[in-house]
């Protein structure tokens, strides 16, 4: 999983063909200590409509960004917009 987002694969594209959601490997590739995000990920749709639930759902940002696997400011950017 890190080899191929590393080698430019998509959250998305690894998560399609692992049949996981985008986030699950968003925070995998967290643990695994890889930067994420530094391809535009805070714009992603798919990213989007994870955080939008998420919040329907009551979660905090912090919450939400430790779930995905990103910043709580990045949350915040993604809901402001």
């Amino acid at each position: 999983m890190v080899g191929e987002y590393e080698d430019g694969a998509s959250a998305t594209s690894i998560a399609s063909r692992l049949g996981v959601h985008p986030a699950t490997v968003w925070r995998h590739l967290a643990k695994a200590g890889v930067e994420v995000g530094k391809r535009g990920m805070a714009y992603d749709e798919t990213l989007r409509s994870t955080v939008l639930d998420l919040r329907r759902d009551g979660l905090t940002m912090r919450q939400i960004a430790r779930r995905v696997g990103v910043s709580h400011q990045t949350i915040s950017r993604i809901l402001a917009h």
